[in-house]
């Protein structure tokens, strides 16, 4: 099997450029919780697509200042900001959130020499083998799909991917507490891009 590194790269500059673009928030409140946090209640606008968790750990900008984005609140549409560096703008102006750029170091690693050789590599060690763990029986409650994402857990590594809404976040953690709950042997490590998705 030969990776394409190229089309890699040419997918991760996309996504990056994509995913990188500001949202452009007016606010209409603000508000001091004290310890150097400011909430903002926002009007989302033309970025309500993009208005999500996945903006946590964002750079917020104004004229003049800004802060890291601590929260992201979707209904109603508000954004926490910490570490505030001057006095946070009035109603009616604009908040600007520079989402992280998770994916950079990701694709620094797939522009290196030979990256596909050891992507080729990771690939055929995770072939085979049969299975490491014993998966755990799923919850009731789930959906098929849901379900047949408990096998993921018997090898050595899988993945679980679909669009917003499809329940990626719920199956994980009904995977990962059911491993638990019945003592699959092994140890857990959970990550993600956000405080909430966690």
């Amino acid at each position: 099997m030969s990776v394409d590194v190229a089309a890699i790269v040419e997918g991760l500059e996309a996504e990056l450029a994509a995913s990188s673009q500001p949202v452009r928030l007016t606010i209409k409140a603000r508000e001091s919780l004290g310890g150097g946090v400011w909430a903002f209640g926002v009007e989302v606008g033309r970025d309500e697509a993009r208005f999500d968790e996945t903006l946590e750990a964002a750079r917020a900008y104004w004229p003049g200042g800004g802060g890291d984005v601590s929260a992201i609140v979707t209904d109603p549409p508000a954004v926490h900001v910490r570490f505030v560096t001057s006095r946070p703008p009035p109603v009616g102006d604009f908040l600007w959130l520079y989402p992280p750029r998770f994916l950079e170091p990701l694709l620094r690693v797939w522009q290196r020499e030979g990256a596909g050789a050891g992507a080729e590599a990771v690939l055929e060690g995770c072939r085979g083998g049969g299975e490491r763990f014993r998966a755990p029986e799923p919850p009731d409650g789930l959906r098929a799909r849901q379900r047949e994402a408990f096998g993921l857990i018997a090898h050595a590594a899988g993945f679980l991917d679909g669009p917003p809404g499809t329940g990626k976040t719920h199956t994980l953690g009904a995977l990962v507490a059911s491993a638990i709950g019945q003592g699959v042997a092994g140890r857990v490590l959970l990550v993600s891009t956000t405080n909430a998705a966690v």
